[in-house]
């Protein structure tokens, strides 16, 4: 079996569900910050969250909005620090959007509002991009392509080309990285399996539970499910390890439609030249809804991770890599 981590860090008790995490510089101090969302509401809070009262807090405006995803980016030009997307789905009109948010001298303030949502990837060289997708109203082909975030003549836009991970079609449950000298994606298929794929070759864990999340909407038909991110690590010839979760369903898988997960556990994967090897396991006492390497000084990685508890409330737990 693979060795257990213990971790680093429990951090401070909040008293609410959280739903995803960001993190990044927001108010421009020279080091990572954590926003964490639960329904409607952003917090941001100094790293690592050891103090339950937010720095800044603010509530996404809008009839029956939910947050469902979280990212931070550089892209407007501003240097001294990030932006936060907020991707919602805003159920009054049944519609999934990016506001984009600022913190200001303490203050969260909009700058954008954009008509598809966001989620940042790794590059199979390291570099990280914030990828979109529109969600389209048509029960055939609700998904649109996944295109790059651009920010150009003071607007951001979807740009071009199109990002094709080969066999991936959503933009929440899949990463880039180098194996063996090869590209390859990363993604978690539809009954929760970790798949690689490397041209037309493909390999995929032999067990499920991978991913799986309570934040999910039913959108024409077909189940939307927002999952915690896939974070890659270095390996010696690129992005060869990574950081996956596996949210476990309650009553032994039965309540998995429902969304009802009690526990979970954080995994290290290596890919070893013909699969993906589990290098260790971190047992979450909750359901896992973000997932970061957080660099907190430099030269340093941690790994930070958003837990849920059962009782409704949740922590930013921390481990070494």
């Amino acid at each position: 079996a693979a060795p257990r981590r213990e971790p680093k860090t429990r951090g401070a008790t909040l008293p609410y569900e959280v739903d995803a995490m960001a993190v990044g510089d927001f108010d421009g101090v020279g080091g990572p910050q954590v926003v964490l969302a639960s329904e409607n509401t952003i917090r941001l809070y100094a790293y690592p969250v050891t103090d339950a009262k937010p720095l800044a807090e603010a509530v996404v405006p809008g009839t029956g909005l939910r947050i469902v995803g979280l990212d931070a980016g550089r892209l407007d030009g501003d240097r001294s620090r990030d932006s936060l997307f907020v991707s919602v789905y805003d159920a009054a009109f049944q519609r999934f959007e990016t506001r984009v948010y600022k913190v200001m001298t303490g203050t969260w303030l909009k700058t954008a509002d954009l008509p598809y949502l966001t989620r940042a990837y790794e590059t199979p060289d390291g570099r990280r991009v914030l990828a979109t997708q529109q969600i389209i109203d048509d029960s055939t082909f609700p998904l649109g392509a996944i295109y790059p975030l651009v920010y150009k003549d003071a607007r951001y836009s979807q740009g071009r080309p199109a990002i094709r991970p080969r066999r991936v079609d959503w933009l929440y449950g899949f990463t880039t990285a180098r194996l063996g000298g090869a590209d390859a994606s990363i993604f978690v298929t539809p009954v929760h399996a970790l798949r690689v794929q490397l041209g037309r070759k493909w390999w995929r864990t032999p067990d499920e539970d991978y991913g799986q999340t309570p934040v999910r909407v039913r959108w024409k038909g077909r189940l939307l499910e927002f999952n915690p991110p896939l974070a890659p690590a270095d390996g010696p010839s690129g992005l060869e390890s990574l950081y996956a979760v596996r949210n476990i369903p309650a009553l032994g898988g039965l309540a998995s439609p429902f969304g009802l997960f009690n526990r979970a556990v954080l995994t290290r994967q290596s890919w070893n030249g013909l699969a993906l090897t589990t290098d260790w396991t971190a047992d979450l006492s909750g359901c896992a809804l973000g997932l970061a390497v957080v660099e907190p000084k430099p030269g340093a990685r941690e790994i930070a991770v958003a837990v849920r508890g059962a009782a409704g409330q949740s922590a930013v737990w921390t481990f070494d890599p």
